[in-house]
């Protein structure tokens, strides 16, 4: 909440300007920690005064304190109810809206006091609201309208910063960060904030420098524990990153943004069910904000399903989809009838393989029950996991023009894809520049073919003359023409992306070359993975060094045999 009390402009006033002399003892009382004896005062001063709007609005503030925002709202109801124009009544009643998660409200309050007061803190509570159920357009407008109105406030800048980096836009978001920071260098939020770009974007020295002078600042945040988590965890230094996690959860910090970082290490650590029932907090991170469906139906929650309908949902990328459509037969094995929301490109292929009703995203559908994708682990439970794999489960009838052109190729076949989708945010780390594959194709006898998509694409051409090399992304329409091409291949090597994933589900052989700090779902330290045992893991030893993961590919190439 802001302030106890503030004066308000002379026009807005109802109301005498000043508290009672009642009303401020009160409010010295809950100044010096002594909330209970507050509350009673101010209930005394409104038995013998209904109306006083600055005991109302005291006892709203004294309430909110004490963790009771929706009685803390009833008060400042009465408070606009008599004045409509005591702005900061207003204002905290925002507050109290957030706090119950009512945003719809809140915004709609954040209007009403643009109108009346359009160079107050309208724009920044509207901004925080948008922000948080995923309106990042309309939020970034207001935050720049808030910024333009207080140029000066660090924290409108640290929060306008931790929009941005949620939404992307890591440059713009470090400017906004750094901003803050000029504006005041001890800001703690900008100080945790920043650190977790730079952690991001794999400045680690400046990332620990940055922490170090915020655990400098006295009673700082237990953020300073989970961002150093973070970086230990982006340095592979999983047991201190989990000693960290754990000073952070006993100093009380229990955000989701914490708790979605915390089952990121249990799952690449192999904790794989402690992992999934913690990232079930990612739908109350900011880089999740506006995803969660509301319906069709209830949010399944492991309920009977015999007789019901379900919907899935897809809520991240295509190898997400690819990795847990694996158990859309169990729920139909339980008697539902599935509807399958799907990634265009993935419809057809989908639709050809497991037992559900597969559409495009946007689709009008009536089911009894819906569930994210990715919670199908933890909403199963232990047998999702138990192992997680029960065979191939994606197939392809396709054959087109790929399939026809790999007929003249000899084997042994192999594909490449060496670089992923560019706006993925570790795309650097996880991609590979075409040149680093020269050990690869210098292996004799072996006839390449590339499945690279986008701009990447272009970089074959600087290929040596003598690598044997087809060309069959030109020839490939969508998932389903890459499946039959996997089909006809006798192995793929490729970078962490998609095709992997569809390799995996296929159960064809492949090979898929990891950074040094790796997603979550290929864990720690081993060749295999239990989501898919026809893949080899080949893994990078030290941070962008890909030489010592191509030679070691190079020699198991040349030592391949088709089976």
């Amino acid at each position: 909440m802001v302030p106890w009390l503030r004066p308000r402009k002379a026009a807005e006033k109802q109301a005498p300007a000043n508290p009672s002399p009642e009303v401020q003892a009160a409010l010295a009382l809950a100044q010096a920690g002594s909330l209970d004896g507050a509350e009673t005062a101010l209930r005394r001063c409104l038995e013998e005064t209904p109306d006083d709007v600055h005991a109302l609005m005291a006892l709203g503030n004294v309430l909110f304190s004490r963790g009771f925002p929706a009685e803390a709202l009833a008060q400042l109801r009465k408070v606009l109810a008599i004045d409509p124009g005591f702005l900061l009544a207003r204002v905290n009643a925002v507050q109290c809206l957030r706090a119950l998660g009512r945003y719809d409200a809140a915004i709609e309050e954040c209007h009403e006091l643009l109108e009346r007061d359009p160079a107050g803190q309208g724009a920044a509570l509207l901004a925080r609201c948008l922000d948080h159920v995923g309106r990042a357009s309309e939020a970034e407008t207001a935050y720049l309208s808030a910024i333009d109105l207080a140029p000066a406030d660090a924290t409108l800048w640290c929060d306008y910063g931790a929009h941005l980096h949620s939404h992307g836009g890591l440059e713009k978001a470090e400017d906004a960060l750094r901003r803050a920071l000029e504006i005041n260098p001890t800001h703690l939020p900008a100080l945790v904030n920043l650190s977790h770009l730079l952690i991001q974007t794999r400045r680690h020295r400046e990332a620990e420098v940055l922490l170090q002078h915020a655990a400098s600042q006295p009673d700082f945040p237990p953020e300073v524990w989970a961002n150093q988590a973070l970086l230990r965890m982006s340095q592979n230094r999983l047991d201190e990153a989990f000693g960290l996690y754990d000073k952070a959860l006993a100093a009380g910090l229990v955000s989701p943004e914490m708790l979605f970082s915390r089952s990121l290490l249990l799952l690449l650590s192999g904790r794989l069910m402690e992992g999934f029932a913690e990232f079930e907090h990612r739908f109350g991170t900011r880089m999740f904000a506006g995803t969660i469906r509301s319906g069709p139906g209830q949010p399944w929650r492991g309920e009977s399903l015999a007789g019901r309908s379900i919907l899935l949902w897809p809520e991240q990328g295509m190898g997400d989809t690819l990795q847990f459509v694996r158990y859309v037969p169990r729920l139909a094995a339980l008697g539902a009838q599935v509807i399958l929301e799907a990634q265009t490109p993935l419809v057809g292929l989908l639709a050809g393989s497991v037992p559900a009703r597969v559409v495009r995203p946007g689709t009008a559908v009536g089911a009894d029950f819906h569930c994210p994708l990715m919670s199908l682990p933890h909403r199963i439970g232990p047998t999702a996991l138990d192992p997680p794999w029960d065979g191939p489960y994606i197939r392809s009838a396709a054959r087109g023009s790929a399939v026809a052109a790999l007929a003249a190729v000899s084997r042994p076949r192999v594909g490449l894809v060496w670089s992923g989708n560019p706006s993925h945010p570790n795309d650097a780390n996880r991609s590979i520049p075409f040149s680093e594959l020269a050990p690869l194709l210098a292996v004799p006898g072996v006839s390449f073919c590339s499945l690279q998509f986008g701009t990447a694409a272009a970089e074959c051409l600087a290929r040596p003359d003598r690598v044997s090399w087809t060309n069959l992304a030109p020839l490939i329409d969508d998932f389903s023409h890459t499946a039959a091409v996997l089909s006809e291949l006798d192995l793929l090597i490729t970078v962490d992306t998609s095709v992997a994933h569809l390799a995996g589900a296929m159960g064809r052989p492949a090979w898929v070359l990891l950074p040094f700090n790796p997603d979550w779902r290929w864990q720690m330290g081993r060749e295999d993975t239990p989501w898919y045992p026809s893949l080899r893991l080949l893994r990078q030893r030290e941070f962008q060094d890909w030489a010592p993961v191509m030679h070691e590919a190079a020699g198991r190439l040349a030592d391949f045999r088709v089976s």
